[in-house]
């Protein structure tokens, strides 16, 4: 760095108001990467009640949100395989979601998915068609026609 010149570096951000601890929960670019919901201790250690892991792309769109503490509850903001720039369609609109165990590489939820929904939309950020469902089979399709629900099938699961 230039002498005299500006610092870019992040400040420090604690989350306790006597400074003791910094968190490190950010990326770089000041993105939440790791956080813990914990409840505050009367004496000892605090006891973490949720902790999440996320995963951007460039454009700061989440791909996904580990649950470090039950793995059948990650999820994953894209098509299974599908590479961070195609994740998003191209005005950065989420175009499917999964709900159940992660991979390791954070890229797939495993064919048992709880719950998937893909949604598509028009130039205009309008669903045309939304499918509920779990991995295997759709419970709810939905085509739609100027935000209104034009047609709908429910199928028992």
């Amino acid at each position: 760095m230039k002498k005299g010149g500006a610092s870019r570096c992040l400040p420090a951000i604690t989350l306790d108001p006597c400074g003791d601890e910094t968190f490190k929960g950010l990326d770089r670019f000041g993105r939440i990467i790791d956080i813990r919901w914990q409840t505050e201790p009367r004496q000892g250690q605090p006891t973490v009640k949720d902790r999440f892991a996320y995963g951007c792309d460039r454009n700061s769109n989440r791909l996904y949100r580990r649950n470090l503490l039950d793995a059948n509850f990650s999820e994953l903001y894209h098509a299974n395989g599908a590479s961070s720039p195609t994740a998003y369609d191209g005005l950065d609109r989420l175009q499917e979601f999964r709900l159940g165990q992660l991979n390791a590489g954070n890229d797939e939820i495993d064919a048992n998915a709880s719950v998937r929904q893909l949604f598509t939309l028009d130039a205009l950020g309008n669903w045309t068609e939304f499918k509920d469902g779990n991995g295997a089979a759709w419970s709810l399709e939905q085509t739609r026609d100027r935000g209104q629900a034009a047609a709908g099938r429910s199928r028992p699961a």
